[in-house]
């Protein structure tokens, strides 16, 4: 009989033992997920911010375009995304996921190679006027620009962030 209670006793503390060990776990799991889930959200916070923050800046680069085409001189209508490159450029990536930050440093290069190559031909007497090696540098420079903008809008829908076009 003895021998029964002490068994019965060790069987109970060995069951509630596990049953304790089993609900930390999980318990411990159910916080490390939630925690998870927060910063899931939080970094879904920090790149919409960080877009529509672009979003601005391209709206603002528009309607500066769109006041300029109204003037004779064409010299001026690279101002605008001069101003919105560089303004990319400055944007602060801190807290960013890194996949993103370098998604965006190469989308701002591919900008900056943009208004690069359209100075240069501003510079250029006829620069109306292109030549077909000039033509696919344009499109291959310009090709390049997308494909980058395309790889943030992929890092972004990664983290399942909306993207606002």
């Amino acid at each position: 009989m003895k021998i029964k209670i002490v068994f019965a006793l060790g069987s109970f503390g060995l069951t509630f033992l596990l049953s304790v060990v089993v609900f930390h776990q999980a318990t411990t799991r159910l916080e490390l997920f939630s925690l998870n889930q927060k910063s899931q959200i939080n970094i879904q916070n920090k790149i919409s911010n960080f877009l529509a923050q672009d979003l601005e800046n391209r709206r603002i680069k528009a309607d500066k375009l769109i006041n300029r085409q109204t003037k004779s001189n064409p010299l001026t209508s690279i101002m605008p995304i001069e101003e919105y490159v560089s303004k990319i450029e400055a944007m602060n990536l801190a807290g960013l996921p890194e996949d993103f930050q370098i998604a965006w440093l190469r989308y701002a290069k591919a900008s900056r190679d943009s208004v690069n190559f359209i100075s240069n031909l501003h510079s250029l007497p006829n620069s109306l006027i292109l030549n077909n090696a000039e033509k696919v540098q344009a499109e291959i420079i310009f090709l390049a620009e997308t494909e980058a903008w395309n790889k943030v809008v992929q890092a972004a829908k990664s983290y399942n962030v909306n993207i606002k076009e």
